[in-house]
């Protein structure tokens, strides 16, 4: 099932990664992650986050959460319950619920 991106963790990739931005949504929406219940908007906030501006940790982390989004989680260093307080304190928006 492709990628939902809410309309926050869109804002988020075109704050990041400015002009830039714009095809990395396209390349999420077309990707397939497999989440079962866990929420994109955490999976898709790893992977901008992990990326640390960078294009191609950005395409690398995506290419993981294909396979495996809690490998993505913890690449980022967002595994843990706290990882709404450390995308906070980096200035990102976070979702209230999981």
């Amino acid at each position: 099932m492709p990628v939902n991106i809410s309309l926050k963790v869109e804002a988020e990739i075109t704050r990041v990664f400015g002009q830039k931005g714009s095809p990395l949504i396209s390349k999420i929406r077309s990707s397939e992650f497999s989440l079962g219940a866990m929420s994109s908007d955490r999976i898709l906030l790893a992977i901008l986050f992990g990326s640390r501006g960078d294009l191609k940790k950005f395409e690398e982390l995506t290419e993981l959460s294909t396979r495996d989004w809690r490998d993505t989680l913890m690449a980022a260093g967002l595994a843990e319950a706290d990882w709404r307080e450390i995308l906070k304190s980096h200035g990102y928006w976070t979702p209230e619920e999981d």
